[in-house]
């Protein structure tokens, strides 16, 4: 485990005043603790020291994904955690966190949400409510960590895999927001936002290997590649298949599988 550099404004969301040097030092202490005993086998110390970390920085990447990998090493990656006895003994929780959301109390989201977590990781209902503080917290790397988590749960999960194209889609990476799109497709294929959403990710992401930041449209990037491969020669027959399946994309959107190739 890397630890965090202690120069950075991730976990300093909206609103949210600077970590003062006295208390990086004090999270960076807790965070060496808790890397020692998880590799050593003592997840429940480990998870203390974590927790202390996320509590007093909760947008700090690593802090959350290290939070969150005790926990599943803790639980031998069993996707259900400590199991439904402890699901049980946390209802009161589960109620308190889901009025906290009611209300946009969204520290207190987050508060309720990692308790839960240490009894299941992989609690999807909990990771997502915890992402929509994060979001709204402007915490938009955990955001996507607590998405990540309640995924692996349930690969398919199609409101999931749309929650976190989105969020992935924000940060730019395409790929991986195409693929949650296409999961969305794929769990219902009459999906027209997976639709829209997998033919503007195409497009962006060509934009984005294409070197065509200017174009304003799907047609003037067909458009500049079009003249690109006229002055080089590339016209008709000669296109690659990555640029034969953009082209039929453009042809026909709702083909399914060209997108999944192209992908």
């Amino acid at each position: 485990m890397t630890a965090p550099q202690q120069t950075g404004q991730a976990g300093e969301g909206k609103g949210r005043m600077p970590l003062s040097p006295a208390v990086r030092q004090r999270l960076q202490a807790c965070f060496q603790h808790g890397s020692k005993s998880a590799a050593t086998g003592q997840f429940d110390y480990a998870t203390e020291m974590f927790l202390q970390c996320v509590k007093g920085d909760p947008g700090n990447l690593i802090y959350a994904q290290n939070f969150l990998g005790n926990l599943q090493k803790k639980y031998n990656n069993n996707k259900t955690g400590a199991g439904k006895l402890a699901q049980v003994k946390l209802a009161g929780t589960r109620a308190a966190l889901k009025k906290a959301v009611l209300r946009k109390e969204w520290e207190l989201v987050l508060q309720h949400g990692w308790e839960l977590l240490k009894a299941n990781p992989w609690d999807a209902s909990a990771l997502a409510d915890m992402a929509t503080a994060c979001g709204a917290l402007g915490y938009d790397e955990c955001e996507v960590a607590y998405l990540r988590a309640a995924l692996e749960g349930d690969l398919k999960d199609p409101e999931i895999n749309r929650r976190l194209g989105r969020a992935l889609a924000a940060q730019g990476q395409f790929d991986q927001a195409i693929a949650c799109w296409m999961r969305v497709k794929q769990a219902n294929p009459q999906d027209q936002e997976a639709d829209r959403a997998i033919h503007n990710l195409t497009v962006q992401r060509t934009i984005t290997k294409g070197g065509y930041e200017e174009a304003e449209s799907s047609t003037e990037v067909m458009v500049d590649r079009d003249a690109q491969a006229e002055r080089l020669g590339l016209g008709g027959a000669k296109l690659t298949p990555e640029q034969q399946l953009e082209k039929a994309i453009k042809k026909n959107p709702a083909e399914v599988s060209n997108y999944l190739e192209l992908a």
